[in-house]
């Protein structure tokens, strides 16, 4: 019995041994013969041991229990291939940020450091990193590297995530249901963005990636502040966010038609330069104050490239009773058009008199007073192709063009009844023909001509 105790505490003794020459971390870093830093926390005071690449343990100062501010900076010089161990054990707080202009870190196995609870390794270049045995994490910032996934599934204790700026196409966080924090914008991420399992999400940045939708889900924060900025949402639904009138929600730049909101006002709203038009905006009063919401400038509304003389414009869905809506025309260079002689409005409907190379439509109205200057709304810029002559059969060998200020009919019959009258209904002409041809001189302007009862329009 007495040998088999013996045997027991050798081969515990043998185990201890081999642990504490195990790394708890190892990294690849570039080497360029400058000294770095990294930043280490203990869970209990102690030391670590830093192999910096030439195979010689070099032991730090002593290292207080790690109180979530008091991390110590063991600075070393990295060399050989660039293989650094770091030994120690109770490893709560690791950094290994690198300079943009500096040597960086290329790889970094933590896979043996189970009790890390605060990693950061911003400004690296590392592609990939296992966190699956890294259960207790509770802060992780790898911003600034070359990753395309992650697996944060295992990491359920997170309640920060930063990783800006890297090459993530998708990131799942259902897991990590205590998240308060999470900044991953400047990626590639497509598709939709589910926040609806992380409740108590605080600050959420994720602005200039591909997401087409987001789900907020029921979210519980005290003082939310989301940015979904310059991404390509079509849709978003808002209405979860319990503490609306102390909410912050940035949609700046997107394709959003419409929102989702909560029946609360909220604090700030900002869903400028969307797709949504005077019809589809949210009104003022409805959502939030107005000194938190901005709503201008809008993306152009898009209408065709060209249209011709007489072409009819229809904006009528962007007026109404409470819009009231004023139509202008300008050319790209901001030169006004005259109604009545350019063009006229119509209950929405723009009909174009007169060729233009390029043109607009702005509309305004009262209800959205920040449409102004240049945070107007407006059409895209179209063309209007001048009329070359209308030709058109009306009865048998009848022919009607247009030029200049004339109207000319050819192929009239003996008797032919011939009417023009404008599109308000003012008779111009009305005469039954003598001869085959007839002229008609008339102000720029749409007609209606008509020959034996049967109609046309033309455009001088």
């Amino acid at each position: 019995m007495k040998k088999f105790f013996t045997l027991l505490l050798a081969v515990i003794s043998t185990m201890t041994a081999f642990a504490q020459t195990e790394p708890a971390i190892e990294l690849q870093a570039e080497v360029d013969g400058n000294t770095r830093t990294f930043s280490i926390g203990l869970a209990t005071e102690g030391t670590v041991q830093i192999d910096w690449g030439n195979g010689e343990k070099v032991t730090s100062e002593v290292i207080p229990a790690f109180d979530g501010w008091n991390q110590v900076n063991v600075s070393g010089t990295v060399s050989g291939e660039g293989k650094v161990k770091i030994y120690g054990d109770n490893i709560v707080c690791f950094e290994c940020s690198s300079r943009v202009d500096g040597a960086q870190v290329l790889s970094l196995d933590v896979t043996k450091a189970t009790t890390l609870k605060d990693l950061t390794a911003n400004t690296n270049k590392l592609t990939a990193i296992d966190l699956t045995k890294n259960t207790e994490l509770e802060k992780l910032e790898i911003s600034n590297n070359q990753l395309t996934s992650i697996d944060i599934s295992k990491c359920t204790q997170l309640t920060t995530l930063e990783i800006n700026n890297n090459l993530l196409t998708a990131i799942d966080i259902t897991k990590n249901q205590a998240l308060q924090t999470l900044r991953i914008g400047q990626n590639k991420l497509a598709g939709e963005l589910d926040l609806s399992t992380n409740p108590t999400l605080k600050t959420v940045a994720a602005p200039t990636n591909e997401l087409t939708s987001v789900k907020i889900g029921n979210n519980t924060a005290d003082k939310p502040w989301l940015s979904f900025n310059y991404n390509k949402l079509t849709s978003i639904d808002a209405s979860g966010i319990q503490d609306a009138g102390n909410a912050t929600l940035f949609l700046i730049g997107n394709q959003l038609t419409e929102i989702k909101l909560p029946s609360a006002k909220m604090s700030i709203l900002n869903i400028s330069k969307n797709n949504f038009t005077l019809a589809t905006l949210p009104a003022p009063d409805a959502t939030t104050t107005a000194k938190g919401f901005t709503y201008a400038p809008q993306n152009d509304y898009v209408i065709p490239e060209s249209y011709k003389v007489g072409d009819v414009l229809d904006l009528s869905s962007q007026t109404s009773a409470t819009l009231n809506t004023q139509f202008a025309v300008y050319k790209s260079d901001k030169t006004a058009l005259t109604e009545g002689t350019d063009y006229t409005v119509a209950d929405g409907k723009i009909t174009f008199l007169t060729a233009q190379e390029a043109v607009y439509v702005t509309m305004s109205s009262a209800l959205y007073s920040k449409f102004t200057g240049s945070s107007i709304y407006k059409t895209t810029v179209t063309k209007v192709e001048g009329s070359t002559g209308i030709n058109a059969v009306t009865t048998q060998g009848v022919k009607i063009s247009t030029a200049g200020n004339e109207i000319s009919i050819s192929g009239l019959s003996q008797g032919d009844a011939v009417t023009v009258a404008n599109l308000g209904g003012a008779v111009v002409a009305n005469f039954h023909a003598s001869s085959a041809n007839a002229h008609v001189q008339a102000a720029k302007g749409l007609y209606i001509v008509s020959i034996n009862g049967k109609a046309i329009k033309v455009a001088l």
